[in-house]
């Protein structure tokens, strides 16, 4: 935030800046395919062990069955 401002008056001000950034975007159309796919596909995808929203759910169906 801009830090020389007179007045805060509810709003912060920020000084933008574009950054040039070369990369390499040639992943992103696959990605898209595979996303797609596993939306619309008809059998869950099996959980990944470094995902953690997959843990926080295995987790959260074990305290469900013991119930």
């Amino acid at each position: 935030g801009d830090l020389t401002a007179a007045r805060f008056d509810q709003t912060l001000r920020f000084d933008v800046k574009i950054i040039p950034y070369a990369g390499d975007d040639r992943w992103v159309e696959k990605a898209i395919i595979d996303a797609h796919k596993c939306l619309t596909d008809s059998a869950i995808p099996s959980p990944n062990p470094d995902c953690d929203y997959c843990l926080y759910r295995q987790c959260a169906n074990e305290v469900s069955n013991t119930k």
